[in-house]
C-alpha cells in the first residue's frame, strides 16, 4: 500500500479500527467469512510499535514453504505486502487470510508490474499465467498492467492454496 495518512486514507482507518475496536473488526470479518463461530488469531497488524507490514510469505514460518516460494516467486524487487494478516481457527480447521484494504474502487487501479527480465519478470509472467490458467482466465488477459497488484495478490493466494497446500483466503477490506 502507498505511504499511509495521518488520520486519513484506507490504510489509517483500517489500523486504527484494529486497535481501536478489535472486537467489532473481528465480528465483521468473520461474518464476512462465514465463520460466525471461528475466531481470528492475529499476526499483523498487532499494534506492536514500529511493526512492519509482512511481505510476500514471510508470515508463514517454514522453510519448505521458503523454499517453494523462491521457486514460484522472484526474490529481487519489491514484494507484496500485506495490510492485515490473520489465522481464521474455525474448529479443526485453519485457514489464513490474506487482507488487503481498499476505500474505493480506484485504489483497484495500480502501476504497472515493474520487474525487469534480469528481475524475474519472465518468473513473474510465468507465474500470472499458470494462476490465470487455473482460474479460466483468458491468456491474453494481461495481468502486467493496470490491476497488477490485484493479481499478485491471486498468485500468492494460488500459492498458499495449491503448492503449499495451506488452505487461505483473500479478503477486501
Amino acid at each position: 500500500m502507498g505511504k499511509r495518512g495521518d488520520g486519513f486514507g484506507s490504510e489509517d482507518h483500517f489500523l486504527r479500527y484494529r486497535s481501536d475496536r478489535p472486537v467489532e473488526l473481528d465480528r465483521a470479518i468473520l461474518a464476512a467469512l462465514q465463520a460466525p463461530r471461528g475466531r481470528l488469531e492475529w499476526i499483523y497488524p498487532c499494534g506492536v510499535q514500529d511493526e512492519r507490514e509482512p511481505t510476500g510469505v514471510s508470515f508463514v514460518e517454514d522453510p519448505r514453504i521458503s523454499a517453494l516460494w523462491k521457486d514460484f516467486w522472484p526474490q529481487r524487487g519489491r514484494a507484496q505486502t500485506w495490510d492485515g494478516i490473520a489465522k481464521l481457527v474455525n474448529g479443526d480447521v485453519v485457514e489464513w487470510v490474506l487482507i488487503e484494504v481498499k476505500a474505493n474502487a480506484p485504489e483497484f487501479v495500480t502501476p504497472p508490474c515493474a520487474a525487469s527480465r534480469e528481475g524475474g519478470r519472465s518468473v513473474i509472467e510465468r507465474t500470472l499465467n499458470r494462476v490465470k490458467s487455473e482460474l479460466g482466465v483468458h491468456r491474453h488477459h494481461s495481468w502486467l498492467g493496470t490491476y497488477y497488484q490485484y493479481a499478485n495478490r491471486l498468485a500468492v493466494l494460488s500459492f498458499l492454496n495449491n503448492r503449499a497446500k495451506m488452505p487461505a483466503r483473500l479478503l477486501h477490506v
